[in-house]
């Protein structure tokens, strides 16, 4: 099952839908029904689903939203974090609506791949570049298998162990592709892929994890039969399927936050979690003025990454929980924004880079905002942002890298795209991501689901490290956290 598919299924099935706006004062800190650790998506999730109980949400930063944070240069908003999103459903779509906050489709061409010195555009250049190295038989073949596949699949906590679910689960993604006996270009093309989107390679990536961000690019796609129909493919001038805001995913976040008023705490960082269903919660923090606060409460949803939620709310956790919850391991990645005078790459939205390059992607950062935005001519400059992925989860020295260097390796591999580039940036913006992917290794799937399983009371996780590593599914997380926070309380 696709992604989108996925959403609206666990919508149907929760029956869940965004309440009124009537917010309980969250002054009475002494009566609360729940209090939610974590401002990303999913916690800001959670807060809006419950917003008709006294509850308050913490986020230990300065800002809600997480990952979605956006910079500003010369009237540029730029991504520091996530770039775009599939197509708004259930109640993600629903808080869109009474947010009054539409969503843009990213205007094609979507994406450029680079290889061999040339530039291959959206889905038909991807797909011509896979029957020219791989042949027509193996694309069909591969196309099929993808396929035959959508019907069973759903990530935690509906993933259902079906005999080959549960053997994908079990094996690495280029295990899967040496059973497929795939040519070279299918794992040059699919680990750029699994570094982009997981900060991880296919050796460490189970091929159920990347089944469902491989399958996202051959949704109604067609079998060919020959090579005219190759060369007949444009679906690069058409549709999409990805969405953003004028100014960035954050435009979102920050409407949401904005909405919650007195629910949520910014700059309220969360060092403690203790008790039980039976006596309640207590949660201690650290305002913005660094004084402690301890707070009670019937329940509460600890919508953090993993390892953060270890470290505050070991002693809440089960040992079989905490057993679980170790086992997901996280990358990093660094985002390097960077200002020049003129365009440095404006073909395309997202330009991805196989092979030995050190960042995975580079983007227009401009590029939605210049089709959308009324507005644009009255910016000045251009801006650029380079992802830079490891080539494993297990490598964090991204972290450890200074601004220099890291802009440095960017700049140098630049030069080999798009020569003369480099010596037109004038600035520069570093943002780094210590927990940005929860990697699906082989058994994930099968872990996160017992997991799921033991979150049966007022204790609930939240987070893109319990469904699905994408924004939706951290969505759907905060949304089911909500859900069963309700059914406890009642």
């Amino acid at each position: 099952m696709r992604r989108r598919g996925f959403l609206k299924l666990m919508a149907a099935a929760a029956g869940a839908s965004v309440v009124p706006r009537a917010f309980p004062s969250a002054a009475a800190d002494d009566a609360l029904d729940c209090i939610i650790i974590g401002g990303g998506v999913s916690g800001l999730t959670a807060a809006w689903q419950l917003s008709e109980r006294p509850v308050l949400l913490l986020e230990a930063e300065p800002r809600f939203g997480g990952r979605a944070i956006s910079g500003n240069h010369g009237g540029w908003s730029y991504a520091k974090g996530t770039e775009y999103l599939g197509e708004p459903e259930g109640v993600f779509a629903e808080m869109l609506d009474e947010l009054e906050l539409p969503m843009v489709e990213i205007p094609a061409p979507m994406d450029m791949l680079y290889r061999d010195g040339s530039f291959h555009s959206g889905f038909a250049g991807r797909v011509r570049l896979l029957v020219r190295k791989g042949g027509l038989r193996t694309y069909n073949r591969f196309l099929r298998t993808l396929q035959g596949l959508a019907g069973d699949y759903a990530p935690p906590p509906e993933y259902g162990a079906e005999e080959i679910l549960a053997r994908l689960d079990a094996i690495t993604c280029r295990q899967w592709f040496d059973e497929m006996d795939l040519p070279d270009i299918y794992y040059e093309m699919y680990d750029v892929m699994a570094r982009g989107l997981f900060g991880a390679n296919l050796d460490e990536v189970s091929a159920l994890g990347a089944y469902e961000e491989i399958a996202y690019d051959f949704e109604g796609a067609e079998a060919l039969e020959d090579m005219d129909d190759v060369d007949e493919l444009r679906r690069e001038s058409g549709p999409t399927g990805s969405f953003t805001f004028p100014r960035g995913i954050a435009e979102f976040t920050d409407a949401v936050g904005r909405d919650l008023e007195e629910m949520a705490r910014a700059a309220s960082r969360v060092t403690d979690v203790s008790g039980n269903d039976d006596e309640g919660y207590e949660v201690v923090y650290t305002d913005g003025s660094g004084g402690e606060v301890s707070l009670e409460a019937e329940s509460v949803i600890l919508a953090t990454p993993l390892p953060v939620t270890l470290q505050i709310a070991r002693s809440i956790l089960s040992a079989e929980q905490a057993d679980l919850i170790a086992q997901v391991p996280y990358a990093p990645y660094v985002t390097v924004a960077v200002f020049s005078d003129e365009p440095i790459f404006d073909r395309a939205f997202d330009l991805a880079l196989p092979g030995d390059f050190f960042f995975s992607d580079f983007y227009d950062s401009t590029w939605v905002q210049r089709h959308v935005d009324d507005d644009a001519d009255d910016t000045e400059g251009h801006v650029a942002s380079f992802y830079v992925a490891p080539r494993s989860f297990r490598d964090r020295s991204l972290l450890e890298m200074t601004d220099e260097a890291l802009l440095a390796r960017c700049k140098a591999d630049l030069e080999r795209v798009l020569p003369g580039t480099a010596d037109l940036i004038t600035g520069h913006d570093v943002h780094r991501h210590p927990y940005a992917y929860p990697v699906d290794t082989p058994g994930q799937f099968g872990r996160l689901q017992r997991l799921h399983e033991t979150l049966t009371g007022g204790l609930q996780l939240a987070g893109d490290g319990v469904v699905y590593p994408t924004f939706q599914t951290a969505i759907l997380a905060g949304e089911i956290a909500a859900d069963r926070i309700e059914t406890f309380l009642d």
